[in-house]
């Protein structure tokens, strides 16, 4: 089928209208890249592809100097693209200059596919053409993306110039033209918040990450604590109270976080407690005043009280009244039961048991026993009194000493006359 001239002409005029109006959109589409150059690279190519054509506002934290930059290079874009798409209407349209341009033959016989013998010079030749767009088109890309992904400026004002992430920890340091400050927040929040390097920090974002900061601080804290030891609940309360930067509410959440985690637990201390120190020999009544002591609760530790057999912590008792025996030496028998109770008393066993502890252990000194007790005393007492008084005088006062200690004056007498007559031989 044949076209006159004007149609043909027709054809060129739209075609070069129709190329020529690829470029604002194009310059457009390109300019939304920088709106959205914080969410993502991977959104940039997205866009660059016709995937996403439609971006949304641009977030009120983007740096107005970024955005100025942005939009000179899209504005740079157009030139090349405009001159590129010039070149192909030339060669479409054609100027009589140019030996492979494309004439108005070549159109007619592109549009009328049974020439097939034209068709193929036609294709090449707009092929060739085609391609002399791709080389500005990328050039100015590049521009792009060196200009505002891999070197963006820096902004103004205070932004998050860099954050590293550690584990559960967090550090983000926070720039402006004057200082740098560095927050360390649970990477929780960091999450939460949705923190990127290069954001612009309003007066309310740095108070909120100061706030971060300070929970973030005193949590770490409770937790290095009860890593190395138990806490109940009130000494981690205590704990809390000492730390700075931190509100009462936030104190409170810290708290509630440590017991829905299972990291406080009264009740948990509470037996714990009792378990191990009774292995170490602790008497009931130490072990509940201690637990009492820490702000536990009475009821928890009634019921564990309740759960203890007499006869069980007898048997400890008399294991503790045997260790510390050994260390109660020179000194009488009576004495030495009388400390052993007051021992027995400091390590938590009450006087009940502490009577049937003494009745059931059943120790006594023997003469000799007795004997070897007094005459250590008397010579250690001697040496540190020995320069300060007269013979008689200091005679005197040695009989009252051990009296004192619990021997009796018989064997004290004798003892003594044994010395003396030793030291005359």
């Amino acid at each position: 089928m044949n076209r006159n001239s004007e149609e043909k002409q027709g054809i060129i005029e739209r075609a070069a209208s129709a190329a020529r109006e690829i470029g604002a959109p194009i310059s457009q589409s390109i300019g939304r890249i920088y709106s959205n150059v914080r969410k993502g690279i991977d959104e940039v190519e997205n866009l660059l592809e016709g995937e996403q054509t439609d971006a949304g506002e641009e977030d009120g934290s983007e740096k107005r100097s970024v955005m100025e930059k942005a939009a000179d290079t899209a504005r740079s874009l157009s030139a090349p693209i405009t001159q590129s798409l010039d070149r192909i209407y030339q060669k479409v349209r054609g100027t009589g200059d140019d030996p492979n341009e494309l004439g108005e033959e070549d159109v007619t016989a592109y549009w009328q596919p049974e020439a097939e013998e034209d068709s193929p010079g036609f294709l090449e030749r707009a092929s060739s053409a085609a391609r002399t767009i791709s080389a500005p088109i990328g050039q100015s890309l590049e521009k792009i993306y060196s200009t505002v992904v891999k070197n963006p400026p820096e902004p103004e004002g205070t932004y998050i110039k860099e954050i590293s992430v550690n584990g559960d920890l967090t550090r983000i340091k926070a720039v402006d033209q004057e200082s740098e400050t560095v927050y360390e927040i649970l990477t929780d929040f960091l999450l939460d918040e949705g923190y990127q390097k290069g954001q612009q920090l309003a007066k309310e974002d740095l108070e909120k990450l100061n706030g971060y900061h300070g929970y973030s601080a005193a949590y770490l804290k409770c937790l290095r604590k009860l890593a190395v030891s138990d806490y109940s609940v009130r000494e981690i309360r205590e704990l809390l109270a000492e730390c700075r930067n931190v509100t009462d509410q936030q104190r409170q959440d810290i708290l509630d976080k440590l017991i829905t985690y299972g990291f406080l637990n009264d009740e948990v201390l509470t037996s714990y407690r009792f378990d191990y120190d009774q292995s170490r020999l602790v008497g009931k009544k130490k072990i509940a005043y201690q637990l009492e002591k820490r702000g536990v609760d009475r009821s928890l530790i009634e019921k564990e009280l309740e759960a203890i057999d007499p006869q069980a912590e007898i048997e400890r008792g008399l294991q503790k009244a045997a260790v510390l025996l050994k260390s109660l030496r020179n000194r009488s028998e009576k004495e030495t039961l009388a400390l052993l109770r007051r021992k027995l008393a400091a390590s938590g066993y009450d006087s009940e048991s502490i009577d049937e502890i003494i009745t059931r252990l059943d120790w006594h000194q023997d003469d000799e026993e007795e004997r070897k007790s007094l005459a250590a005393a008397l010579e250690k007492y001697a040496r540190s009194a020995a320069h300060r008084y007269e013979k008689k005088v200091l005679d005197s006062k040695i009989i009252r000493y051990l009296m004192s200690k619990g021997f009796r004056r018989e064997t004290i007498m004798e003892v003594m006359q044994q010395q003396e007559a030793e030291n005359e031989d």
